[in-house]
């Protein structure tokens, strides 16, 4: 973990699942990748849910502070739609609309 005004880091939970935290602009970004991960680098396919929340309140240079943060992310983070489906819904709510 490094702390500080781009801190980020990575970390596993629930056993084997894996997530990767990273300040980018004024948001703290928290990405849950899927189990059975093929690679050490995990890549936006296998993103399968997201969270963020503004660093206003969050002392970036304190890990303790840093580490509820990013604990509270995991346990919030929303599923992420695959781009293939994103391009299906489009396409029907285009057709609907």
């Amino acid at each position: 973990m490094t702390v500080g005004p781009y801190a980020n880091g990575f970390g596993h939970f629930a056993g084997s699942r894996s997530f990767a935290f990273r300040v980018v602009r004024r948001d703290l970004i928290v990405e849950l990748y899927r189990d059975g991960l093929a690679s050490a680098v995990p890549t936006d396919e296998d993103v399968v849910a997201r969270a963020h929340t503004p660093i206003t309140d969050i002392d970036l240079d304190d890990e303790r502070s840093l580490v509820a943060t990013v604990r509270d992310l995991v346990s919030h983070a929303a599923p992420v739609v695959e781009s293939a489906d994103r391009g299906f819904l489009g396409r029907i709510s285009s057709v609907i609309g």
